[in-house]
């Protein structure tokens, strides 16, 4: 979350990989490539956005960024035997699907 003068916004630093169906999603300066953010001018904005708000920030949370599926890739390519791969990718397939990367805990 930033506020700034003019307006406050909540902002996602892989933004670009969000769906954005109601297109509120905005590139916060020219030169940005990946980050994107929702600006408001009123409190009232905010509350009207509130459902939407949550999906895409529900959204955001599950994207699997390209750092976390680089974590997987070395892991998964490193053993010289493909029985050893495929037991590494079949006992990390439940993480991937929730979301987490190689190298989280929770």
């Amino acid at each position: 979350m930033t506020a700034f003068k003019e307006y406050a916004a909540i902002a996602s630093f892989k933004g670009s990989l969000l769906k954005d169906p109601d297109k509120l999603l905005v590139a916060p300066g020219k030169n940005s490539q990946a980050a994107r953010q929702v600006r408001f001018t009123s409190t009232r904005e905010i509350t009207e956005l509130e459902p939407v708000l949550k999906s895409y920030i529900l959204e955001a949370i599950e994207v699997l960024t390209p750092g976390r599926q680089r974590g997987y890739i070395i892991y998964f390519s490193q053993p010289k035997q493909s029985g050893t791969r495929i037991s590494r990718i079949e006992k990390c397939v439940q993480k991937i699907l929730d979301g987490k990367g190689f190298n989280d805990r929770y």
